[in-house]
């Protein structure tokens, strides 16, 4: 049923341009070694992009015609391996540019999305706070699209520098 994916009480207008630029400080290497070294020390929040980790994983959604076109029975298999592709490198292009890490999530936090126009909901939450993993689920009239996201983020001082590994 088409009206099942209208959120009738979304008020708020899609916004039409993206935050300014943030500038980190000019110590944000030095500043980032010290927190790094020492237990529970934070990071100053001018270094954190303005949404949660929640809302980025939505961001990917953002290409879902991709796989909408990909779900269509009409189509071969080398178009719809083109179409998942796309999908994929759309969500990677977001990334261009954005140095800032997302505000983690508490345990528990949800985000919850609706689009009227390409009509999918999506829905998440943070599941567990350590290690930090975030369940997700988006949904429209072809396909459930869910999985969940597992970082674990590992510092190394090495002789010249730092080396920050991000694994899932």
């Amino acid at each position: 049923n088409t009206s099942d994916f209208l959120d009738n009480n979304y008020t708020y207008p899609p916004r039409k341009t993206i935050p300014l630029s943030l500038k980190l400080s000019e110590n944000f290497l030095k500043d980032s070694i010290k927190c790094a070294t020492r237990k529970n020390t934070p990071f100053p929040i001018t270094y954190n992009e303005p949404i949660s980790m929640l809302q980025k994983q939505c961001e990917k959604f953002f290409n879902i015609t991709y796989l909408h076109n990909a779900s269509s029975p009409l189509i071969t298999q080398p178009q719809r391996i083109l179409y998942i592709t796309s999908f994929i490198l759309g969500e990677l292009s977001l990334n261009i540019n954005r140095l800032l890490k997302p505000f983690n999530p508490i345990l528990s936090e949800t985000y919850e999305y609706f689009d009227n126009t390409n009509k999918y909901r999506f829905f998440s939450e943070q599941v567990s706070h350590t290690p930090p993993i975030s369940a997700y689920i988006c949904e429209t009239e072809d396909f459930v699209y869910y999985g969940d996201t597992r970082c674990k983020t590992a510092f190394k001082f090495i002789k010249c520098g730092m080396e920050i590994e991000f694994t899932n």
